[in-house]
């Protein structure tokens, strides 16, 4: 397989000083489609890349004061006709050569992480166009900094996709502090998120087995609403619990059956989180 399979997607909004060091070493690499989306970036991403680098897509997303990763990776995906979507964030710096290397080990039925100890670079993932689009991309219903690319990886395990670790030794993360990554968020509070994208991601993949699916887009929206209300509610009583109790939508699940047919059957269900000691 040749890199022309692959596009490279990263997305920016207050990242421009990362980019610039970034997105050089990629757009250099032969063959390589790459997209840059512009998330109402406040630096003038578009413009600079346009003017240094005119081989690359720039996809603008306009009147976006909070920054949503889950969308801004979305928005590049539906721009991209390859067969292969690679995600980077900005501040991930890869080796002259990269791709060129990983196209040789891409295989169907298989999504490819970096194997490292970085968090930095957990986030970066090498997928089929084809499952990207039938996990139903990545969840918009994550809005703050966070846990989007663990639901996308257990999406995919669902679905039978087997991940595939690789080594990356001319892979780097560019440090930062916290600052940057909540600068543009909606929520501020990294503890709080991480907390709720937690919770939310326990009781996504605990329905998804339930209903023998993956969530569309409404379902998501709405778990995450409920999951969201009740931690609210939680905190706002100042107690420190064990668990927490949450009312979840009504939803349709196939109830297997010995005969032929297999019924819809609607229930309204709770679920109870209980928090490691």
């Amino acid at each position: 397989m040749s890199t022309s399979q692959i596009t490279y997607i990263t997305t920016c909004k207050g990242r421009l000083h990362h980019l610039k060091q970034s997105l050089p070493v990629v757009a250099r690499q032969p063959d390589l489609k790459v997209i840059v989306v512009d998330y109402d970036c406040p630096d003038g991403t578009g413009e600079w890349v346009k003017a240094n680098f005119p081989s690359v897509e720039v996809v603008k997303v306009a009147n976006a004061p909070f920054f949503q990763l889950s969308h801004a990776r979305n928005v590049g995906a539906a721009a991209a006709s390859t067969p292969w979507l690679a995600f980077f964030d900005a501040d991930v710096v890869v080796g002259d050569g990269f791709f060129n290397r990983i196209s040789g080990i891409l295989k169907p039925g298989i999504f490819f992480l970096p194997k490292s100890d970085s968090p930095n670079l957990w986030g970066s993932v090498i997928l089929e166009r084809e499952a990207f689009i039938k996990v139903g991309g990545y969840d918009e219903a994550i809005a703050h900094w966070g846990g989007e690319d663990i639901a996308l990886y257990n999406d995919l395990g669902f679905l039978g996709y087997r991940v595939v670790s690789y080594d990356a030794p001319d892979m780097r993360g560019i440090e930062h502090g916290d600052d940057e990554r909540v600068k543009f968020g909606s929520e501020k509070n990294l503890d709080r998120t991480k907390q709720l994208s937690h919770i939310y991601e326990i009781v996504r993949r605990d329905l998804t087995r339930l209903m023998g699916r993956v969530l569309d887009k409404q379902e998501r929206k709405e778990v995450r609403a409920r999951v969201t209300s009740a931690l609210d509610r939680l905190v706002a009583d100042g107690r420190v619990a064990e668990s927490i109790t949450i009312d979840l939508p009504s939803i349709d699940f196939q109830r297997p059956t010995l005969g032929k047919r297999t019924p819809i059957v609607q229930r309204t269900l709770s679920c109870k989180v209980t928090f490691p000691k």
